[in-house]
């Protein structure tokens, strides 16, 4: 029996484990910026970011192609607002109303509001992948979890490996059921979504496509 194969058995009954290899270079680049997360607002034809449990109002300056992409989204949805996590440089501002300026330098996501600032896994998790329409995967230092529209969600343990081209691979064999997430930079656009990250699950003998993105316990 392999190392991996070991290993794997031992973390089943602990529902819980990351085990990582990176084999060429560093996937995550380096921080430039803070980290936000929160509402992205449209207000008279300019973007603002209210972060999460904040009284904070700051004037998001053109960067990433962001305003381009957020009015794409809104006027697809219908809304003047969007959920958005990002990280970006701040600068102080004489502008009424704003209490400092920001220049994304990276975006995580862009997605509608639902559950937007209410997730209870918005600084929890590790990687989560929306496979449009009904299926999430949520990674987090505990385990996998599994959630399908119309189903109980499912807890699973998982194996987590670095690939080269900054590609990452969870993997986990439990209850009868086996799966394989792959995860791979490049943008990513679904109905609700916009990401650096494209998701590929192959589950019981089907392959699924979507978008997926670094929780807020991952850099």
């Amino acid at each position: 029996m392999s190392f991996r194969h070991v290993l794997y058995a031992m973390l089943v009954p602990l529902l819980a484990s990351c085990q990582s290899t990176s084999q060429e270079g560093n996937p995550h680049p380096l921080k430039t910026g803070d980290r936000w997360q929160g509402e992205l607002l449209l207000e008279q034809d300019r973007l603002w970011l209210e972060p999460c449990s904040e009284g904070r109002r700051f004037l998001v300056l053109d960067g990433l192609g962001l305003d381009r992409d957020a009015r794409t989204l809104m006027a697809s949805q219908g809304t003047n607002s969007l959920f958005v996590d990002l990280r970006g440089r701040m600068a102080p501002t004489t502008e009424p109303k704003a209490t400092g300026l920001l220049t994304p330098t990276r975006l995580y996501r862009l997605e509608d509001q639902n559950p937007g600032c209410k997730d209870p896994e918005l600084k929890g998790s590790l990687m989560r992948a929306r496979i449009e329409p009904d299926l999430t995967l949520t990674i987090t230092s505990q385990g996998m979890l599994l959630q399908r529209s119309g189903q109980p969600p499912q807890a699973l343990p998982y194996l987590e490996e670095q690939l080269p081209e900054g590609q990452t691979n969870f993997s986990s064999e439990a209850n009868g059921q086996r799966l394989e997430l792959w995860i791979a930079p490049q943008r990513c656009q679904g109905n609700t979504i916009l990401t650096p990250l494209a998701a590929t699950l192959q589950m019981n003998g089907r392959t699924l496509r979507g978008c997926a993105y670094l929780g807020g316990g991952r850099e």
